[in-house]
């Protein structure tokens, strides 16, 4: 049992300096701050997604054409970065 009672006080004493720190450290912005929420940022995720999950799912040789379409417009062209 002496183990378990070590463990335990070092699981406390770790929270306890963890919210020590917070407390004397808060945060200064919000994690969301940092984000592009920009139409264009949203549309080349989007497409980044679709591209990549997909075509696990999906055989079809249209789903590709228009998948490589996509790639190109919108990531291309709209967003300045080409993906294949």
């Amino acid at each position: 049992m002496l183990g378990a009672t070590f463990s335990s006080k070092a699981i406390i004493g770790n929270v306890q300096r963890g919210l020590q720190y917070v407390a004397n450290n808060p945060l200064k912005d919000s994690i969301w701050s940092d984000f592009d929420l920009s139409a264009k940022a949203i549309a080349g995720l989007i497409v980044v997604l679709l591209s990549s999950i997909l075509p696990l799912f999906v055989k079809d040789k249209r789903y590709k054409i228009s998948q490589h379409i996509l790639n190109g417009i919108v990531l291309g062209f709209w967003c300045g970065s080409f993906l294949n």
